[in-house]
Parts: C-alpha cells; sequence; structure tokens
C-alpha cells in the first residue's frame, strides 16, 4: 500500500515521497488547456485547495516528469514552463495592516530576486503590479498568478472593525493590479475558504470566473465514492479486519462519519480527504479529525456573538442570492444578521446543500450538516458557547456522561 500523508501539501513532495495521489489532474487539464484563464476557486480548510495550487505550479513549470501515470501527462498540454508568482496568505502575519503590508511586500521582493529583476513602489499594490510587468518584460510571456488563501488575512480579523477595515483596503487595491495587468498575464487562479463578494476580487475583479459552484469542478478537490473503492481497497479491508466487520460495512461507516460534503446541488458529493486520511492512518479509528484540522477562530468567535441555536441550524436554507451577495465584512459589526452566520458556515464545511426546497422565484436549497464528524464538531462548538466552557472542557465532560453512562448499563 502507498503511504498516505495528510500534511504534505506540495505536489513535488508527495510524488518524490511515494505517497498516495488521488488524480485531480482532470480538472486541472481542463483549466490550464486554454492560452489564457483567470479562475477563483473556494473550498473549506483542509480540503485540497494548497495541493491544487502547488498541483498548478509544477504544471507552469513544466515539471511533467512528476505526473507520469495521470490523465494530463498523457494529454496535448504542451508544457511550456512560465515565470510564476505564488504567494500563500495562509503564511501571512496579519495580525495588523502594518504587519501584512510588511509580510507582502517581503514576499514580493523575494519572488523578484529569485528571478533577478527589479520592482518599486510604495504600497503592496504598486508592487504587485510592478513585479508582473518585470517578469512579463524579462521572460516575454504571461505570467501566472497563484495566491492561496486570499481571504485569511480579512477572516482572521473580523472582530477588529478598524483594522479589518485597513486590511480590506489595502487587499482590495492587491488584487486590483491583477485586473490591471491582464494583458500580462498566462494564468490566475485564486483559492479561499469564503466567497467575498464585496471585496475588489469581486466588485473589481470581476472577469474571475468562480468556479465553486459549478458541476463540472464539484470533485475537483475532496474523495469522491468511486475514487476511494480504486485508491483506498487495501486500506479499506486493513479496517474492516481491524473494526470486525465486512469491507461493505466498514464503506458505510466511512461514508456517514467522513462522506457527504456537496458544494453543488446537482454536484458529486466528496469525502474530506484529511479525515479519510487520518482514519487510514491512526490505527482505522471512528473519531473526529475534522475538530483538530478544519475550525476556524472566527466561526466560533461568531457563534458566541450570535448566540446561534440548533433550530438556527434545523431551518437553515441557501438561496442563489443569497449566496452571490454574501458579505463577510458585515459579521464584523456589533449586530449582524443571523443568516450571514450560516451563509459562513456552508462556506466553512459545516453545512452542506441538501435538498432543493423551491426553484421559483429562485431556487433554495435545505442546508444540513455533511456527515457525523461534522455535526458533532458544530455540536461541541455550541456546547462550549452555551456553558461558557473551553472545548476542552466540554470533551472531558461529554467523555464523563458516555463513561457513566456505559456504567450504568453494564450494571444493570
Amino acid at each position: 500500500m502507498k503511504k498516505i500523508s495528510t500534511s504534505i501539501s506540495t505536489f513535488r513532495n508527495l510524488i518524490n515521497s511515494d505517497c498516495m495521489y488521488v488524480d485531480k489532474t482532470r480538472h486541472i487539464y481542463e483549466m490550464v488547456k486554454e492560452p489564457f484563464g483567470l479562475f477563483f476557486f473556494s473550498r473549506p480548510r483542509r480540503f485540497g485547495k494548497s495541493l491544487t495550487v502547488s498541483t498548478l505550479e509544477s504544471v507552469f513549470l513544466g515539471e511533467r516528469e512528476l505526473f507520469q501515470g495521470l490523465y494530463i501527462y498523457d494529454s496535448d498540454y504542451k508544457w511550456e514552463k512560465y515565470p510564476i508568482i505564488h504567494i500563500d496568505f495562509g503564511r501571512s502575519d496579519s495580525t495588523t495592516a502594518a504587519n501584512l503590508e510588511e509580510w507582502i511586500k517581503l514576499e514580493l521582493k523575494s519572488i523578484a530576486s529569485d528571478h533577478e529583476v527589479q520592482i518599486e513602489g510604495s504600497s503592496p499594490a504598486l508592487q504587485f503590479g510592478e513585479l508582473i510587468k518585470a517578469l512579463y518584460k524579462k521572460y516575454g510571456k504571461g505570467v501566472v498568478v497563484l495566491i492561496d488563501e486570499y481571504d485569511r488575512p480579512i477572516t482572521n480579523n473580523l472582530e477588529d472593525g478598524k483594522g479589518v477595515k485597513l486590511i480590506r483596503r489595502m487587499m482590495e487595491a492587491f488584487y486590483q493590479m491583477i485586473k490591471g495587468y491582464e494583458s500580462m498575464e498566462r494564468f490566475v487562479f485564486l483559492t479561499g475558504v469564503t466567497r467575498l463578494s464585496q471585496v475588489s476580487v469581486f466588485s473589481k475583479l470581476n472577469n474571475l470566473v468562480d468556479i465553486s459552484r459549478s458541476s463540472k469542478y464539484s470533485d475537483a478537490v475532496g474523495y469522491t465514492q468511486d475514487e476511494l473503492d480504486e485508491y483506498f481497497t487495501d486500506y479499506i479491508k486493513a479496517g474492516a479486519e481491524k473494526n470486525g466487520c465486512t469491507y461493505d460495512e466498514l464503506k458505510e461507516r466511512l461514508a456517514s462519519w467522513y462522506d457527504g460534503f456537496k458544494f453543488v446541488f446537482d454536484g458529486i458529493k466528496v469525502y474530506n480527504p484529511v479525515s479519510v486520511g487520518r482514519f487510514f492512518m491512526e490505527n482505522f479509528e471512528f473519531r473526529n479529525y475534522w475538530y483538530a484540522t478544519a475550525t476556524p477562530v472566527m466561526l466560533v468567535e461568531q457563534a458566541k456573538k450570535q448566540r446561534i441555536t440548533v433550530e438556527n441550524i434545523e431551518n437553515a436554507v441557501m438561496t442563489d442570492i443569497a449566496y452571490n451577495s454574501f458579505d463577510i465584512m458585515k459579521l464584523s459589526e456589533d449586530k449582524a444578521d443571523s443568516h450571514l452566520l450560516i451563509q459562513l458556515l456552508l462556506q466553512a464545511g459545516y453545512l452542506t446543500i441538501g435538498d432543493m426546497v423551491a426553484e421559483k422565484p429562485a431556487p433554495t436549497y435545505r442546508l444540513v450538516y455533511p456527515n457525523k464528524e461534522v455535526q458533532l464538531s458544530f455540536e461541541t462548538d455550541l456546547a462550549s458557547v452555551y456553558m461558557d466552557k473551553p472545548i476542552a472542557d466540554i470533551n472531558n465532560i461529554v467523555n464523563d456522561i458516555q463513561s457513566a453512562a456505559i456504567e450504568q448499563i453494564l450494571e444493570g
């Protein structure tokens, strides 16, 4: 069996370490096959966005040898090498606007130094534009721009009303450069957790193609049931033996715990890849891996502020209009609409698209928990909010109650 890694998000390292890679290059090919492409893609954390960005980087570096045996290797893609600007805001220091500005400038200057070009400008936006222009001039070909976790500086500062507004203005100017230098770009790909409709990514940078809710890309990250059967057969067999059940019974339990994410109404359901990987790596134990890897702090803070209830979740719905007009900045206000938090829960992966409840005047979908793991995570959050206790204390209380119940059953 090939090794499984849930910590390596660099495609080159994953392949060179001979680790499991579920082939998603059919989706990569669909994006890169045209001479120009400009895309936005949102998914919850720990779902494979960074690996997708890294895979695109290897494609545009012309590293064809890494893709042997994968869909794109035998395609008609030309494997030409391009200059790349790759920025991961997940690594940024966004504690203040000043720190974020300094971090961006250092990143841009580092990329410029790697390519032996000079950039000027007093702001991150100006330096970004200068870098695109300098790389285009030096190499005589379009620049590839890859930006991961584009929304992290904003989502990390929602509780700081004044600070987040300063960061928003900086990021608006920064992202506007992408549209301003479009003629010098070969390919642009931005990822994030949220769709910030009121940030310039969507208000000014309106030539992005948002593939987040495209059926064609509904399984671009995450594992489908077919992929689980194809790539993890031996692991499932070993897990069935460990858990004392049949192969099919283990598959049913895996689905109830880790499957169920549906990002497009008519799209394909997928498993969370990190949770599945952790299950196979950690002695085939059914545990809540989601909370340890994917819970954003800002989500817990918003739940505390708005005192969200189980009833809010049970009656949660989403319309296309609400999705397209989502403005996360409003969550920085003292009095925010609870429907905004429901939208945030959807984008963060705590809720997923269920049945359609109305088609007119606008498509309306019921929102549901994807699976048992996520439901446990969210209920733990709610208990923490209403009992005003840390998560660790809640888990201890739950464990004590379960132990007491088991003792009662054994004694009775």
